[in-house]
């Protein structure tokens, strides 16, 4: 028998007996790898967070109702509840929520400012920065006002002192002064006479450049 024919014999039987043929399957696409719901899911938090961004530039931060920033990130939570954008979008919230409590802390707004810092701990109650804002607010809010009013008069002996007598902080308090002037060099000018015989003490003060003409003093309890 020619040796090429017992060769190609040898070589069928082991195929039959011993050997598996496996077809290659093609692989899949990434897209097909990819579910349609997850794809939809996808979009809708894009979409979502959207909507987020501009609520928050419009301070629709809890309300209105469904129409609010925290509404749309507690969605995209449903939908992912590790999605890293939807988290930072919370922080935005408080952060938004504390500033306006500290505007509203310099215009004497105490009762806003603390809705604006209750607003802040519906989000998260814990959050770190809430705290701090809270105790600026309650320090200042306790705090005693008194204004000084000197308007456009000229600053005789008797205005001169009491001025300095003005710049004396009562016992067992601090104080610091908000010194509104029409330019620089008379603020700067009530500011030494405010210092009246303490040289060299350095007062908390802070002159602003508008009218009309006073000095505010603002004391803590130490």
């Amino acid at each position: 028998m020619n040796h090429s024919v017992l060769g190609l014999a040898a070589i069928l039987l082991f195929s039959v007996s011993g050997c598996q043929i496996y077809l290659l399957k093609k692989a899949p696409s990434p897209t097909e790898d990819i579910p349609k719901e997850t794809r939809q899911e996808k979009e809708e938090i894009r979409t979502l967070l959207e909507k987020t961004e501009l609520a928050i530039q419009k301070d629709q931060l809890l309300y209105p109702n469904e129409d609010n920033a925290y509404a749309y990130l507690s969605s995209i939570i449903a939908l992912d509840s590790d999605n890293i954008e939807a988290k930072r979008g919370f922080e935005k919230i408080i952060e938004r929520y504390i500033q306006l409590s500290i505007k509203a802390i310099n215009r004497k707004q105490f009762n806003r400012a603390q809705s604006m810092l209750d607003r802040a701990r519906l989000v998260d109650k814990e959050h770190p920065s809430i705290a701090p804002a809270q105790k600026q607010l309650d320090l200042i809010s306790s705090s005693k006002i008194d204004v000084l009013k000197i308007n456009n008069n000229a600053i005789d002996v008797e205005l001169e002192q009491r001025i300095a007598s003005f710049g004396l902080a009562p016992p067992k308090q601090n104080c610091r002064f908000l010194i509104s002037a029409s330019n620089d060099e008379q603020g700067r000018s009530i500011y030494q006479k405010l210092k009246g015989a303490q040289n060299s003490v350095k007062l908390n003060a802070q002159i602003n450049i508008k009218l009309p003409t006073q000095i505010e003093r603002q004391c803590f309890n130490r």
